[in-house]
């Protein structure tokens, strides 16, 4: 009677207490641990185990909260149960519109644009006015140097500065049949390139044209004035049938062999007019322009 109750001790100790087994255990069937007051399915401990076999479970305690489990594969490696990333979530609305940031430096000075349109406004001459003579005060003076006879062709008289009627105005009076000169000089501007352009106007009381050809002479501002003059060029004359004037405008030729040398900008000009005023009248001048 006595070893029947302590059978049966036993096994009510089995049934309701806490079991610690020794050994190996292989369990088949189903587990429900569903009312279990607490389950530590795994291992624990603060070190991984140098050694596991392949499906071992191991909870380290050591290790950061969430990062704890790892699992055995292959044989002695441990490999730790982390939680995959979520999906990127869709793209948020555009926030608002910043403030505008500070200006930046300037940058560099761009590329020179092309030249302009020539404008409407009409050309000033290269030697001012041009007028070939000035009437002040009922005595004429010419506007224009006149060498004297001495340095006129054949040594005649040189072209003579005359009022007009109205005693306004004045112009230079070139003999019938005679050989005359009238120079002067101008600077080319900076900048110039190409050649002149020359306007002349005179008159006579013949309709017979004069013979009218102009040298030029460029010198630069390196060297002095004077020297040899280029290769004359003609001017073509037709006088007006009624009072004989004529305004001629022609290109003028500024290279080496027409101005002694090429011209260039900043050159000083020295020209020359030379007429032969036809047999039936004199020629009279009233001016003489350069254009570029």
């Amino acid at each position: 009677m006595r070893r029947a109750l302590i059978l049966f001790g036993v096994v009510i100790g089995c049934a309701y207490g806490q079991t610690t087994s020794i050994g190996g255990r292989t369990m088949k069937g189903d587990w429900d641990a569903s009312s279990a007051h607490t389950t530590k399915p795994a291992k624990a401990g603060t070190a991984l185990p140098a050694t596991c076999s392949t499906g071992e479970a191991f909870f380290n305690t050591g290790a950061t909260g969430g990062q704890n489990l790892y699992l055995c594969k292959p044989d002695n490696t441990w490999t730790q149960v982390s939680s995959g990333s979520g999906g990127s979530g869709a793209t948020g609305a555009t926030g608002a519109t910043g403030a505008t940031g500070a200006t930046g430096a300037t940058g560099a000075t761009g590329a020179t644009g092309a030249t302009g349109a020539t404008g409407s406004g009409a050309a000033l001459p290269l030697n001012g006015p041009g007028t070939a003579a000035k009437c002040q005060g009922g005595t004429a003076g010419a506007g224009f140097s006149i060498p004297a006879s001495l340095y006129q062709p054949g040594n005649h008289a040189p072209p003579q500065a005359v009022c007009e009627a109205d005693g306004l105005h004045g112009y230079l009076a070139l003999t019938s049949s005679v050989e005359q000169i009238v120079p002067d000089e101008f600077e080319l501007p900076n900048p110039w390139t190409g050649n002149l352009s020359l306007t002349i106007d005179g008159w006579s009381a013949s309709t017979s044209a004069p013979t009218v050809t102009i040298s030029l002479l460029c010198i630069s501002t390196a060297a002095t004035s004077g020297g040899t003059y280029g290769t004359a060029q003609t001017i073509s004359f037709t006088p007006a049938a009624a009072s004989g004037r004529t305004v001629v405008t022609t290109a003028l030729l500024t290279d080496a062999p027409h101005a002694t040398k090429a011209c260039a900008a900043g050159d000083l000009v020295q020209w020359k007019l030379d007429v032969t005023a036809n047999a039936a009248a004199t020629w009279n001048l009233k001016f003489v322009r350069f254009f570029q």
